[in-house]
This record gives C-alpha cells, sequence and structure tokens, in this order.
C-alpha cells in the first residue's frame, strides 16, 4: 500500500518534507520475486505512465519534486512531491508518488482536505504535538 497524502502542520512541513524525503530516496526497489525488497514493480506500463504523467505535469505547474520521480522498467522510485495545491494533477489522485503539503491549522480543515477526494481508500491520522525537533515521524 502506497500513501498518497501527508498532511503536515505547516509548523514542521519543511523538516517533515526533507526527512520523508530522505527515507524515500534510500528505500530499495526491486523483483520481490528474488530479493527483499520495500518497493517492487507497477502493475504494467500504463500504471507507470499514469503516474509519470501525474508527476511531471504537477511538477510543471508548480509542485516541488523533493526524491525522485523517475523509473525504470516497471520500477518507479519512491517519490516526495512538495508545494502540491488542489490545481496540482497530484492532488487527489491515487498513484505511487506521494505528496506532501503543509497543512494549516485548525484541524478540522485538514480532515476536510484530508476526505475531499473520490480516491480515499483509506484514512489514518497520526497526531504528534511535540516540536519539530522532538516529532516522533515514522521514518
Amino acid at each position: 500500500m502506497t500513501t498518497g497524502r501527508h498532511l503536515v502542520h505547516a509548523s514542521i512541513a519543511g523538516e517533515y518534507a526533507e526527512r520523508l524525503a530522505h527515507k524515500a530516496e534510500h528505500l530499495r526497489v526491486g523483483n520481490p520475486a528474488k530479493e527483499v525488497v520495500p518497493r517492487g514493480p507497477v502493475i504494467d506500463s500504463g500504471q507507470r505512465d499514469m503516474i509519470h504523467g501525474l508527476v511531471t505535469a504537477s511538477v510543471d505547474g508548480g509542485a516541488r519534486l523533493a526524491a525522485d520521480g523517475t523509473y525504470e522498467d516497471l520500477f518507479y522510485r519512491p517519490t516526495v512531491l512538495t508545494d502540491v495545491t488542489d490545481a496540482s494533477p497530484a492532488h487527489g489522485k491515487r498513484s505511487s508518488a506521494r505528496s506532501h503539503r503543509p497543512a494549516p491549522s485548525p484541524t478540522y480543515h485538514a480532515v476536510s482536505l484530508a476526505t475531499a477526494t473520490p480516491c480515499g481508500l483509506s484514512l489514518s491520522i497520526r497526531w504528534i504535538t511535540a516540536r519539530a525537533s522532538q516529532a516522533p515521524y515514522p521514518f
């Protein structure tokens, strides 16, 4: 399962994006039938091309590529986009690209952003109250 969107409070958004990008850059991609890897291939070339189209169109529209955005055959590298807006093609689409969007306070606004997509197969809210330098990020 791939997490498509991370809504992060603006006060920790920069550090969170850096850590997420660092983690993504160090994830191995490969054939899980031949080796133990956290990331295998996408289903087919059509899916790969759709992912790449969302990534490149989002970057062309102002999103920032914080990690990778490349592929080899059907192996799409873990990708992190920041500065994603409602107008970004990657916003609200299911893909293997992870997008990061600073969420303003209050919390109800973040929840409304998280649920405002037809692609919400699952939703998880992780509440961290520590300061950014002490935050126990999941990576």
